[in-house]
């Protein structure tokens, strides 16, 4: 849903430790298929490999963070494939680098490709994911969590540990501390210690570690929340028309992964409208007549209140959803739809004095050319354009047409030209023909990888 997020996005900047790596899952693709390569025996256990990742899964799936309603499948083994990054379409877990991909000192890397654009937020564009692989060290000691534990630990990495920040990475959240210098600092600012350290998305972890066991700090909540947390869209209902003339209704219905408490419709038009619970409750759309034209945003707020996501609000703007058009008409301080000049000789330069106050009111236009001083007959001339330089065949005097079209309806204008071959002398607007109401002229459309490192 490429709207969903924007303005819990907007929470996202310097003032958090958390960062996104600018991709994210589409809800339509959870719960989201993962497989695990063939595993060298000699490196690390098949069955606790396993294991091992599918505990971390849970830690992003289960209770911690309800909210977001995340969901994975375990689809099995790919046999024969060792790995690496590969944009096959399959989440693929490894620990085989056949190419050499990560640097010294990494544990294991991330790489998402990109898909669909999802949106563009602060000068940035965010892109659903279309295949994200996670592949492992081959060099690391692997160890268990109840090793470490137990105190039987080395210089072994948690599995667990690791692979639960590299799901981070697979979700969309950056590090929530990331370190271009040995002594903890990002950027200018300095990374706390405390709460960020702990963090599952803190950017390095150390042997015989397990991570924080609790699961998630308020940091990992927070930029996971503002990817996946509670969210509405909204549409015009099924077959309602979101172009037409002045008074038109247009219905919208909302839709929410979490039951809302308040809801208020801003439609554009300096309109609003907030339901009733009971009218929240029912589910029906929402119905507004536009009675002046324009081109409108329509915007929602929607506010709740849950024991997995806390209070939330959530706002969605569809910019320029709506337009409404009245009857082509002259712009203001103009008495026709169009007028002209003489250019030079037999060429006469129309002018166009149609209203484009609104953006998207004038789709077509065509104009027409009858001998004589009335519309008879087969045009002489036709053509597309805005302000057409129309040459006469001869001197006398001929009709001309303008058919303007669009949302609101059709307009149609005719003046009568003089033509006379002389050079340059400007001439202006005759006089208006009388124009049947029934006429209607012939219309022509105008028309990089993330990664957890040692500490």
């Amino acid at each position: 849903m490429t709207l969903s997020i924007l303005s819990l996005l907007a929470l996202s900047g310097d003032a958090h430790a958390w960062s996104h790596t600018q991709k994210l899952w589409s809800r339509e693709e959870m719960p989201l298929p993962y497989y695990l390569a063939d595993i060298d025996e000699d490196s690390i256990d098949m069955e606790y490999a396993v294991n091992a990742i599918d505990e971390s899964w849970a830690v992003w799936t289960g209770d911690g963070a309800s909210c977001a309603q995340l969901e994975a499948n375990n689809t099995g083994v790919r046999s024969g494939w060792t790995g690496g990054f590969n944009n096959d379409g399959f989440n693929t877990f490894t620990f085989e680098d056949p190419a050499e991909d990560l640097d010294p000192g990494v544990l294991a890397a991330t790489l998402c490709f990109p898909g669909e654009r999802a949106f563009d937020i602060d000068g940035n564009s965010y892109y659903f994911s279309a295949d994200c692989d996670i592949v492992y060290s081959s060099t690391v000691d692997w160890g268990k969590n109840e090793d470490i534990d137990a105190g039987a630990c080395a210089s072994e990495y948690s599995l667990k540990a690791v692979t639960t920040h590299e799901l981070g990475h697979l979700w969309g959240l950056g590090h929530s501390c990331d370190d271009p210098n040995d002594d903890g600092t990002k950027g200018e600012e300095s990374c706390e210690v405390g709460d960020l350290r702990d963090a599952i998305m803190f950017w390095s972890t150390g042997p015989c570690d397990n991570g924080p066991e609790g699961g998630f700090t308020s940091d990992d909540v927070t930029g996971l929340y503002a990817l996946y947390g509670p969210y509405c869209s909204f549409e015009a209902v099924e077959g309602a028309d979101r172009r037409g003339g002045t008074g038109m209704e247009v219905c919208f219905q909302a839709t929410c992964n979490e039951d809302p408490t308040a809801i208020l419709w801003s439609f554009g038009d300096g309109e609003t409208y907030e339901p009733t619970e009971e009218e929240i409750a029912s589910g029906e759309p929402v119905c507004h007549t536009y009675n002046t034209k324009g081109q409108f945003s329509v915007n929602l707020t929607i506010t709740g209140e849950g024991d997995a996501c806390g209070e939330w609000e959530y706002t969605q703007r569809n910019p320029a959803y709506v337009l409404t058009c009245g009857e082509p008409e002259p712009a203001e301080g103009f008495s026709g739809l169009f007028t002209y000049t003489h250019y030079d000789g037999l060429v006469y330069q129309m002018v166009n004095q149609v209203d484009t106050s609104v953006y998207g009111c004038v789709e077509l236009i065509t104009w027409e050319v009858y001998e004589g001083g009335s519309v008879s007959g087969e045009p002489i001339i036709s053509m597309d354009a805005w302000s057409p330089k129309i040459e006469f065949p001869g001197e006398g005097t001929y009709t001309v047409v303008v058919n303007v079209g669009g949302p609101g309806g059709l307009k149609a204008g005719a003046l009568t030209i003089e033509a006379v071959d002389e050079k340059g002398e400007a001439t202006s607007a005759c006089s208006t023909v009388p124009f049947a109401a029934g006429f209607a002229g012939v219309f022509v459309a105008l028309a990089g990888a993330a990664r957890r490192r040692r500490s």
